[in-house]
């Protein structure tokens, strides 16, 4: 079974032909010169990536603070031993050769689906805009 798996693993690592940066909120700190607060953040991941929205059925628009905010769902594929992603990482397209419009996307984790024998790891994200 391991080698079927590791076989799996490599064809999803194949389609995988955008880069990604993952970012969490380290914590913030007081910037002496301005006065303002600095959010720190930490990169848990940057590599390659499969962007794809779940579907328009995954577009939501709700009303906040008298302006339209319309979300928008996708999986996000990285490779499977990056373990690390948590829900409310901040997931960043850097490139994307297939969609060059999707890179500079900005998406929120909602969830990390985790398993037995995954070849890919999925994360549910949300775009705000």
């Amino acid at each position: 079974m391991s080698a079927l798996l590791a076989w799996a693993r490599a064809r999803q690592r194949e389609l995988m032909t955008a880069t990604c940066r993952i970012t969490r909120t380290a914590g913030e700190a007081l910037d002496e010169g301005t006065g303002q607060l600095i959010t720190n953040v930490d990169e848990v991941y940057e590599g390659a990536c499969r962007v794809l929205p779940v579907s328009l059925r995954g577009r939501n628009t709700a009303d906040v603070a008298d302006r339209s905010v319309s979300t928008t769902t996708y999986t996000v594929g990285i490779p499977v031993d990056e373990a690390s992603v948590q829900i409310g990482d901040i997931v960043q397209v850097l490139t994307c050769a297939d969609d060059p419009a999707l890179a500079e996307t900005r998406m929120r984790v909602r969830q990390v689906e985790r398993g037995t024998h995954v070849t890919v790891r999925r994360l549910v994200c949300e775009e705000a805009s």
